[in-house]
């Protein structure tokens, strides 16, 4: 999605400083799976990914692509809550707080070809930040992602400068007196 605001995106936990925003610009500038891949850090697999949109939008899927072999080892995303505008959502209240949605992601090897999951458009518009959290894997101390996603388009906003009011006549509900 090319309405990615880069200085709203941000993974917490991952071992390498700013590699999930590497990540992400180097999928929009290539068009296609990144050579990059986002690891957790400090033996944890959970990972807190805030996406942030330059305008609000309307969700429809989120793609996940794990590189080869993370499947066998066990460092493969199992478990997803998403949320949206909450970008300084902590660890334990994602783990604790009503999830938008929640994903039990395949213990196979799909993923590694990349998985995409549908979102209802209806429970996701007006979105500002995405946020992703791997709230589990494979049973590793790390998790790892090569790929992810977002598929949506822009809400079009009201402008208010283009705003005029109805005449008497121009109604749409009829006058009762």
């Amino acid at each position: 999605m090319k309405l990615l605001d880069f200085s709203q995106c941000e993974c917490r936990n991952e071992e390498t400083p700013n590699s999930f925003v590497s990540l992400l610009q180097q999928q929009e500038k290539q068009n296609q799976e990144s050579a990059q891949t986002l690891q957790s850090g400090n033996e944890d697999p959970q990972l807190f990914i805030s996406v942030g949109f330059s305008v609000p939008v309307r969700l429809t899927g989120l793609r996940l692509q794990t590189p080869k072999g993370a499947a066998a080892a066990g460092e493969a995303p199992r478990r997803l809550r998403l949320f949206f505008n909450h970008p300084t959502k902590s660890f334990a209240d994602a783990e604790t707080d009503p999830a938008t949605d929640e994903f039990d992601l395949p213990e196979d090897d799909s993923l590694e070809a990349g998985l995409t999951l549908p979102l209802k458009s209806v429970r996701y518009k007006g979105v500002a930040s995405l946020q992703v959290f791997v709230a589990d894997n494979g049973g590793a101390s790390t998790t790892k992602i090569s790929q992810l996603e977002v598929y949506g388009m822009p809400i079009d906003s009201l402008q208010m400068k283009n705003w005029k009011p109805l005449k008497p006549e121009e109604s749409l509900a009829q006058n009762d007196t």
